[in-house]
């Protein structure tokens, strides 16, 4: 038996077309039973389009067994998944690099704790569907390893108001260290560590070039994202000191990144081959969620929400860097809409001049005010106060700049 890699297998099958008259393959009865054993070389004489073809040339890697003439195929083995290439889960499978054969007690570990709670899998999956096409399309942008579009799972659980004890924020977990040195702008109005868009550039940019650092290990790349390019070199010195491999398995690092790695080996394994560890993976589209669109000026979720006929918690979701409920009056002055409702949000915008876009009053605060009275004031509500001028109870001095949005 020989395996032939898919570019070379598309090729016999071409072949084996245009020899016999140019008939090509169907997969549509497929689609609702993918696991039967009907071959390929069988589906070559039913009559379909040009399209399924092309489906079929998503697959990966077909086994092969030819004879001498390459007219005949005798037999052809497909991953299930090829018939599914409108999957985003698809292109991760397709695209992977890192090494997941590796099998070790860490990796049986935490694989276990993953396939104990299949309903956590399912939330990281709905989680994952706004942001997961932006990420792979990242990724290969760079041609980096597939794997990488999990590893928010690993970091935040794919949530991008996720805060650490660390102080590490956002989807890819940040601290404000690193997200400054990074380029993550962060002030009273705006993180980028919480920026999808930013965030995503931020993390696959420093994990290419800590990569790139130790010679492209992708495992200690991977750990350097974790505790710091420093760890990781005092540990390899410490293992070539005592003559010792100087590989992630062999160093001795922190607890949580001596998990870190093998979680991300884990819960791949498991989207690579869903089926061999009886998990029904959730399909997500392999089409784009969000559109940015440029506002050139301040605007308050809640009016953009208005203006893009969606739901502000949708908007909330897809724009978590903004800490104040408006965007900064500085910039960044993109937001991201649901792609379906970028043009109804442009129109919007042209409709609705910069100084109607903000609903935000400045009150100085004056003896005898209280947040109750103020809500009354402005039509707003004490939680509403509170939250937009980060308060913790009801206590506010005199002489301080209430920001309040009357519009709610």
């Amino acid at each position: 038996m020989m395996v032939v890699k898919f570019k070379i297998t598309i090729l016999v099958v071409l072949s084996y077309l245009m020899i016999s008259g140019c008939q090509s393959i169907s997969t549509s009865k497929y689609h609702s039973n993918p696991s039967n054993s009907q071959s390929i070389a069988d589906r070559l004489f039913e009559p379909t389009q040009m399209d399924d073809l092309l489906d079929l040339m998503q697959a990966p890697v077909a086994t092969v067994l030819p004879n001498s003439n390459i007219q005949q195929i005798i037999a052809y083995e497909f991953d299930e998944y090829a018939l599914y290439p409108d999957d985003v889960w698809q292109r991760v499978r397709r695209n992977s690099q890192l090494n997941l054969s590796i099998d070790n007690a860490q990796i049986q570990k935490h694989l276990a704790t993953y396939l104990r709670y299949p309903n956590y899998i399912d939330k990281m999956v709905n989680r994952s569907s706004r942001y997961i096409y932006h990420i792979i399309e990242e990724i290969e942008k760079r041609g980096i390893p597939s794997e990488l579009a999990l590893l928010p799972i690993v970091e935040s659980a794919f949530d991008p108001f996720a805060y650490s004890h660390g102080a590490a924020s956002g989807m890819w977990q940040f601290i404000p260290g690193t997200g400054k040195e990074k380029g993550l702008k962060q002030d009273w109005w705006y993180d980028g560590r919480r920026d999808v868009v930013a965030s995503t550039d931020a993390a696959l940019d420093y994990l290419t070039s800590l990569t790139r650092y130790f010679g492209g290990d992708w495992m200690l790349g991977l750990a350097a994202y974790n505790s710091g390019p420093g760890t990781v070199q005092k540990a390899m010195r410490k293992n070539k000191a005592l003559g010792k491999p100087t590989d992630f398995w062999s160093l001795s690092l922190p607890k949580e990144t001596r998990d870190y790695v093998p979680k991300l080996i884990a819960i791949s394994k498991i989207f690579q081959d869903p089926n061999r560890y009886g998990v029904n993976l959730i399909s997500v589209k392999n089409e784009a969620y969000f559109a940015q669109v440029d506002t050139q000026s301040q605007i308050d979720l809640a009016q953009a929400a208005n203006m893009a006929q969606t739901d502000l918690d949708e908007i909330y979701k897809l724009n978590p860097g903004f800490n104040r409920w408006a965007t900064s009056p500085n910039g960044p002055h993109q937001l991201l809409v649901p792609i379906d409702k970028k043009e109804i949000f442009e129109q919007a915008l042209i409709d609705v001049p910069p100084e109607k876009r903000i609903a935000w009053v400045h009150h100085k605060i004056k003896s005898g005010d209280t947040v109750s009275s103020l809500a009354v004031k402005y039509g707003s509500t004490k939680e509403l106060i509170r939250e937009y001028n980060n308060l913790t109870n009801d206590k506010i001095r005199l002489g301080k700049l209430c920001l309040n949005n009357a519009k709610i």
